[in-house]
């Protein structure tokens, strides 16, 4: 019988904070063949990616009429017009001005945020980099500021410190080959540079059926500010050109563009995480209490760079331990092994140490194991703790990934962006998009439903009755006046 796994995306604002529940079908034991799959390994080239109904494009078409193709990612690329000279330099003007020591670099070219904006804009810069048909100059990522987590944007880091970026490359060669990729900040040999008008996270993302507002967006950027290009000169390899583009979040929609089950996937799976920090992850993964056995994976997201207005860790703990609650005596019921261990995902001590205190005073699960990657580590040697305590605050994060993604269950926070990508990650190889759908949504739609054959229903009785239809009009008329 398959199972359910929870994931609790928590919408919290002030005053108020609403949980939501999306339920998906998970196979029963956790395989190491399945997690590496569900942590990025390429699909192999005999694997046919499934067609969403949604996704009939022409592209879709394509790749039906070619089955030794089995990239929607190629067919795309394929069918880009592509312009010799022409690099898409995508960052969010993050980061301290210029790199020292770098020839030519441009100041504040790194990408914004913690680890998951950073995964995030980098894919969408991948993606907007095809839409524009141009070369990819890779951006910087930003770092947090050592001291205060909070201040990120401190001092640069190259990709490779939290990603897998000779996977990234090696995947886009098979996979586009037509995309030319520079590394982070490398503009030498490139004097003229273009920057558009900044992207705000309010504005629209751009998408394929938009009539190419994105690539009539940069034309109209050249024409602007370059007298060559508005004379009429055309960008080429004795010509070439940057477009300095910010900000990248959010900046593609691939539901409008009908990508979510094709090109969205190859795309995130292309960008994996460092494989050297996914490797400690896999490690502490495979600890008596966890390897093989049922557990439940929470994200509690309360470190010091957290609006509390987010939901507290109070907040979070409360709808985690009903959820956990509800989550063991189910389990108790379809499975033969109980769950006893819950791992917490946190990037500081504290609030894990509050988080078991919580837990001890529900007398139902204070008998729980509580772990997290702080406790498990002690069981290493001195060099190896030494080496993790070096690790920055989102290098951390990363070996918590394989962990939440191969738990039973998994609890997050949706205001989180690492409780999303966490949550995706589970559900990338779902064929049945239609059936990732809240449960609150549907809670919902059942409700509406039922209002609905109640006012159908008192409908019928009022019409079968018009001595009763005509007292609750009288009764209406007196309500209104006396008001």
């Amino acid at each position: 019988m398959n199972r359910y796994v929870q994931v609790l995306l928590a919408f919290m604002f002030v005053y108020c904070a609403v949980p939501f529940i999306l339920p998906f079908s998970k196979d029963p034991v956790i395989t190491s063949d399945r997690l590496e799959k569900a942590l990025g390994t390429e699909i192999p080239a005999a694997v046919r990616i499934p067609v969403h109904k949604e996704a009939e494009t022409s592209n879709t078409q394509t790749l039906r009429n070619n089955p030794e193709s089995t990239s929607f990612l190629k067919v795309l690329c394929n069918h880009t017009k592509w312009t010799d000279g022409l690099w898409f330099h995508c960052h969010s003007f993050c980061g301290p001005d210029g790199v020292p020591g770098q020839l030519n670099t441009p100041e504040r070219t790194a990408l914004c945020g913690g680890l998951s904006h950073t995964r995030n804009r980098l894919q969408t810069c991948i993606r907007l980099a095809i839409e524009l048909g141009s070369g990819l100059i890779l951006p910087y990522a930003s770092a947090r500021h050592p001291t205060t987590v909070a201040h990120i944007g401190a001092s640069y880091r190259t990709l490779l410190t939290y990603f897998d970026t000779e996977h990234l490359l090696s995947t886009l060669a098979r996979s586009c080959p037509q995309l030319r990729i520079r590394s982070e900040g490398n503009r030498t040999g490139i004097d003229k540079v273009t920057t558009p008008p900044r992207r705000r996270l309010v504005d629209a993302p751009f998408h394929r059926y938009d009539g190419g507002r994105f690539r009539a967006l940069i034309a109209d950027a050249l024409i602007k500010h370059d007298n060559d290009f508005r004379d009429g000169a055309a960008i080429s390899s004795a010509l070439p050109v940057v477009i300095s583009w910010g900000d990248s979040y959010a900046g593609w929609s691939y539901g409008a563009s009908k990508e979510a089950a094709t090109i969205q996937k190859e795309l995130f799976k292309a960008v994996r995480f460092n494989q050297n920090l996914i490797g400690l992850g896999s490690a502490l993964f495979r600890f008596e209490e966890l390897w093989h056995k049922p557990f439940i994976g929470i994200h509690l997201r309360a470190e010091k760079d957290w609006p509390m207005f987010n939901g507290d860790a109070k907040l979070q703990s409360e709808f985690y331990l009903e959820e956990i609650r509800r989550i063991v005596q189910t389990d108790a019921k379809d499975r033969s092994e109980k769950i006893s261990t819950v791992y917490v995902s946190c990037g500081e001590s504290e609030p894990l140490l509050k988080f078991r205190d919580f837990l001890k005073t529900d007398l139902e699960l204070s008998e729980l194991t509580v772990l997290d990657k702080f406790t498990l580590l002690k069981d290493y040697s001195a060099d190896i703790q030494r080496s993790f305590a070096s690790l920055s605050f989102d290098e951390k994060a990363v070996v918590d990934f394989p962990i939440m993604v191969g738990a039973t269950h998994f609890l997050g926070i949706a205001r989180s962006t690492f409780s999303s990508l966490i949550a995706y990650a589970r559900t990338v190889d779902n064929e049945d998009e239609d059936a990732l759908l809240y449960e609150t949504q549907q809670r919902q739609l059942q409700q509406q439903q039922q209002q609905l054959q109640q006012q159908q229903q008192q409908q019928q009785q009022l019409q079968q009755h018009p001595q009763l239809l005509a007292q609750q009009l009288v009764q209406r008329l007196q309500r209104q006046q006396q008001a």
